[in-house]
């Protein structure tokens, strides 16, 4: 007797062309397939043989949706609940999982492209993005299905990660007090995609929190979107990333920098500054181990590092250019590590002089002040 089975499968966010192709041979097998009428494309619907069994689920209930599933895999039919985007996401399969197994029916879960990813497509951007957020949180508004009060819009919003609401869009008004009342500003991007990958349907609409929830209402959209907020969709800067830099190195590819200097051992006058580490006496330390090795001209030190950037008092001679490039690798390693052993630490400021700890801050400044000075470029 063969094995009693029911194939949960997603089928993308609407474009045909994303289903996968194994969701395609699924359904092209199915002898009994039930659908998201309201939700999946007529175009993926005709991918299913003449004579299968079709239902729509959006005029179904729970348990009407269930006897179909099981009735059929029972009989040993190949039975299809297929679900928009992926079957993991909102998707509801557990509870109907777990009464299928009550039956001793199998069940497979195919996954599939979900929609925030084919509305992030749609955006043309990128959902992390390094020295701007590393985390993405996927949640929805509170209305008839309730959320934890641990996930309130406001606490999750205090990450400033980049937030992704799914099943929302007619709350977008209570998502957007959430999001500034747990710190996000007024002039935080956010998007609102319609439809995402659904052809001749799809609507993108960008702004910021101060204005997001007045363009998507003259848009007349108040439900299958996904709303983002996050600076990710219009980043005033951000980092590239190491893994494709020359002078980063990993199991499939060593560094490209200059071989010379390839296995520098770091300098003892520079070792990472610990928490505390006076920044006169770092300053000190920093200042001499410059004139060293790039030959710069002396530079003053009674004055913040703000006013010398526009100072002519640093030199950096034609021959050192190379050398200061790779060097500055090293020292950019140097402040990283400094700026985290130091993120808690406060600076204060005594007419211009900086007496306590060294700040975060200004050890980006001495970057900015090295690097880009007109006279070393």
């Amino acid at each position: 007797m063969s094995e009693k089975i029911v194939y949960f499968v997603g089928c993308g966010p609407g474009d045909p062309e994303l289903v996968t192709i194994k969701a395609q041979k699924m359904i092209k097998r199915a002898d009994v397939m039930v659908y998201s009428g309201s939700l999946i494309p007529k175009e993926v619907i005709a991918m299913a043989k003449d004579d299968a069994e079709l239902h729509d689920a959006s005029s179904m209930v729970r348990e009407e949706i269930f006897d179909v599933l099981c009735d059929g895999a029972i009989k040993g039919k190949t039975v299809l609940r297929l679900h928009d985007g992926d079957p993991a996401i909102y998707g509801a399969i557990r509870e109907q999982i777990d009464e299928l197994r009550a039956k001793n029916v199998r069940s497979i879960v195919i996954p599939g492209v979900t929609s925030f990813l084919a509305s992030s497509a749609a955006l043309g951007t990128q959902l992390t993005l390094p020295g701007v957020t590393q985390t993405i949180i996927i949640t929805r508004a509170e209305s008839r299905t309730k959320v934890p009060d641990s996930e309130d819009i406001s606490k999750l919003a205090r990450h400033k990660a980049t937030m992704i609401f799914y099943l929302s869009v007619h709350l977008l008004r209570d998502i957007i007090t959430g999001a500034l009342e747990g710190g996000y500003k007024s002039n935080t991007p956010a998007a609102v995609v319609y439809k995402a990958g659904w052809k001749n349907e799809e609507k993108v609409i960008t702004g910021t929190l101060a204005d997001i929830a007045q363009k998507v209402s003259a848009a007349r959209i108040t439900k299958t979107a996904i709303v983002m907020i996050g600076d990710v969709l219009d980043p005033e800067s951000y980092e590239y990333s190491r893994l494709y830099d020359k002078n980063f190195s990993h199991g499939y590819r060593k560094a490209r920098g200059d071989a010379s200097n390839s296995n520098r051992k770091k300098d003892s006058s520079l070792s990472t500054p610990k928490t505390g580490m006076n920044f006169a006496a770092f300053w000190s330390a920093l200042r001499s181990k410059l004139i060293t090795h790039y030959k710069f001209k002396t530079m003053r030190q009674s004055r913040p590092f703000e006013a010398r950037m526009s100072d002519n008092s640093v030199h950096i001679t034609p021959e050192s250019r190379n050398k200061r490039n790779v060097y500055m690798k090293e020292f950019q390693g140097i402040w990283n590590i400094a700026k985290n052993d130091a993120r808690d630490q406060r600076c204060i400021n005594k007419g211009g002089r900086y007496t306590q700890f060294f700040n975060p801050s200004y050890v980006t400044a001495l970057i900015d002040f090295i690097v880009e000075d007109q006279e070393m470029i």
